[in-house]
C-alpha cells in the first residue's frame, strides 16, 4: 500500500497534472494533498484575475477529489486560510460550494506512522500536539522543524531548497529523523515534488515532476546544509 503526498502547487496546472499521473490510487493506495492550490497574488495580477485562477485551482481539486472519493484527502494551505479570511471580512467572494468546502476539510491527519499537514504541528507539546497546535500552527508554522519526533512528519509550506541552504537543491527536503518537507517552490522552479510512502516496507521514496514530465522514483536521502530560517521558503 501507498500514501502519497503532494504540496504548494499554487496554481501551476500543468506541473500539477503531471505530478498526478504517476499517483496510483487503486487497491487502499491514498493521496494527500497538503496545501497552497492558489496562485500567489502579485502587482501583475489583477484581483478579477487572482480571483479566477483562485477558484480553477480549488475547483480542480475538489474536483479530482471526487472524481477518486475515499483515495484523496484534501488539506489548506495558508494561502487558502488567507483566502477564506478575506471572504469571512466582506474583500472578496468565491462561490459558496467552495467555501463551504473549504470550511469543511480537515486541517491534518494522522496515520498509523505519519502526520500529512501543510505546515507543521506543535513538537514542544510533544504527545499532546494534537491539543496544543492552532490551525495557524498548522497550515503556517515557521520556521521549519528538526530532529525526532513521535511520529514522522510530512508537511510543504517551507521550501525544499531553502532548508537545503542550496538553490540547486532538488526534490524532498529529509532531516534524516522525523520530517520530509516536499515543497518543491513551485512558483520560482517549476517543479512539483511527489513524496510516495510504502506503508508495508516503511520506505520513502520521491520524484519531481514539471510541466515537461516526470522523473523516476527514488530514495530519498538525508540533506546536509539544515538552514531552517530563510524568508525565501516561509511560504507567507
Amino acid at each position: 500500500m501507498f500514501h502519497y503526498a503532494i504540496s504548494d502547487t499554487h496554481g501551476f496546472q500543468d506541473a500539477f497534472d503531471q505530478a498526478l499521473s504517476v499517483v496510483d490510487l487503486t487497491d487502499e493506495n491514498h493521496l494527500y494533498l497538503l496545501g497552497d492550490y492558489v496562485p500567489r497574488q502579485n502587482n501583475k495580477m489583477s484581483e478579477g484575475r487572482y480571483l479566477q485562477r483562485c477558484a480553477e485551482s480549488l475547483s480542480f481539486v475538489r474536483r479530482y477529489q471526487h472524481e477518486h472519493e475515499g483515495h484523496v484527502t484534501v488539506l489548506p494551505g495558508n494561502h487558502e486560510l488567507f483566502l477564506l479570511d478575506r471572504v469571512e471580512y466582506g474583500e472578496i467572494q468565491i462561490s459558496d460550494a467552495l467555501y463551504d468546502w473549504l470550511r469543511r476539510i480537515p486541517r491534518y491527519v494522522e496515520t498509523d506512522s505519519n502526520i500529512f499537514v501543510h505546515a507543521g504541528v506543535d513538537e514542544e507539546a510533544g504527545e499532546c500536539w494534537r491539543w496544543g497546535t492552532s490551525d495557524w500552527d498548522l497550515c503556517g508554522k515557521f520556521p521549519a522543524t528538526f530532529g525526532r519526533f513521535c511520529k514522522t512528519i510530512v508537511a510543504g509550506h517551507v521550501g525544499a531548497w531553502t532548508l537545503a541552504g542550496d538553490p540547486d537543491y532538488e526534490g524532498v527536503f529529509w532531516d534524516g529523523q522525523s520530517h520530509y518537507y516536499i515543497d518543491g517552490s513551485t512558483q520560482k522552479t517549476g517543479r512539483v515534488n511527489v513524496l510516495r510512502y510504502d506503508v508495508d516496507r516503511n520506505v520513502y521514496e520521491q520524484l519531481v515532476a514539471t510541466a515537461q514530465g516526470v522523473g523516476t522514483w527514488h530514495a530519498i536521502e538525508p540533506a546536509l546544509g539544515l538552514v531552517g530560517k530563510n524568508d525565501e521558503g516561509s511560504g507567507a
